[in-house]
């Protein structure tokens, strides 16, 4: 999972994308069998909605430029695309006329 959202797009809220994780171990037997990823599988097993207690950890190296007119070229090779969904929602919250791949 990660955060997929801007801060200046949803102050109040972080959101997130969520692989989920969920495999069976055809050796064991009933609920045994059924195996996930301890946070995937919790936060998918969520209705929509609920609130979950969180704890946030700023990277602050880990950001969209600061010159809202340069250029931006996004690669998730393992890391996914959610980061890069938030920094294109702060770009655009921003006005960034910089192009982003």
């Amino acid at each position: 999972y990660s955060i997929s959202s801007s801060p200046l797009i949803s102050p109040d809220q972080v959101e997130l994308t969520v692989g989920v994780v969920r495999y069976g171990d055809p050796a064991a037997a009933g609920s045994a069998a059924r195996r996930g990823g301890v946070s995937s599988t919790f936060l998918a097993d969520r209705a929509d909605g609920t609130e979950v207690p969180i704890f946030l950890q700023r990277a602050p190296h880990f950001r969209p430029p600061l010159d809202p007119s340069v250029p931006m070229i996004m690669v998730g090779p393992g890391t996914g695309i959610a980061p890069f969904r938030g920094f294109l929602h702060e770009r655009r919250a921003l006005g960034a006329t910089g192009r982003n791949w």
